[in-house]
């Protein structure tokens, strides 16, 4: 049987691709979500998980962009996951916006190794976010930061439930224009 054909949307346009430099730039317009990734230096490949030890002393929500490399791209380009920290619950939220990082044995190990050594649990928030086509994985990351700026941890979950209410097209869409509203941008 044939595979599926993976029909292109708005948001499957390269210039909605994001890097690190640019991820960085963007979440600098923003002085409380620039705190939160530790002023940029949380935007980090998942190799680099292994390696990460949180200061809870200094504040007790971080949030991490980890860069999954991708084979077809550059170096700097691939798939982005977004980690929300919450040091008071002892938990990490996990949002793939393709809802795929469990499928491939290496990301769940790292973020294993990352957890273990912060005292974490993993959470997986479980939801897709992102259509097959679409390569706003970048954006989809700047959004949930920007939420979890001002969100708590059952208020994430809650989210989690509207959005899972509405159409992957849907959330995309206004996911984007929270993001351009918020760090004052455009893609």
């Amino acid at each position: 049987m044939p595979p599926k054909p993976v029909y292109a949307n708005k948001f499957s346009n390269l210039k909605y691709v994001t890097t690190d430099v640019e991820l960085q730039n963007t979440i600098a317009n923003c002085p409380k979500c620039y705190k939160l990734t530790l002023y940029g230096s949380l935007i980090v490949p998942q190799t680099a998980l292994p390696n990460i030890v949180l200061q809870k002393k200094k504040q007790n929500k971080f949030f991490m962009v980890i860069h999954l490399q991708s084979s077809y791209l550059t170096s700097n380009i691939g798939h982005w996951l977004a980690a929300c920290v919450y040091t008071q619950q002892s938990c990490v939220i996990v949002i793939d916006p393709s809802n795929n990082f469990h499928k491939d044995p290496t990301t769940p190990s790292l973020l294993n190794q990352f957890c273990k050594k912060n005292k974490l649990r993993l959470f997986n928030f479980n939801t897709l976010l992102q259509s097959k086509s679409s390569v706003i994985c970048g954006q989809i990351c700047l959004f949930f930061c920007m939420k979890m700026e001002s969100h708590t941890f059952p208020q994430m979950l809650a989210l989690r439930n509207i959005l899972r209410n509405h159409s992957v097209p849907f959330n995309e869409w206004h996911m984007l224009k929270f993001v351009q509203r918020h760090y004052k941008v455009t893609f």
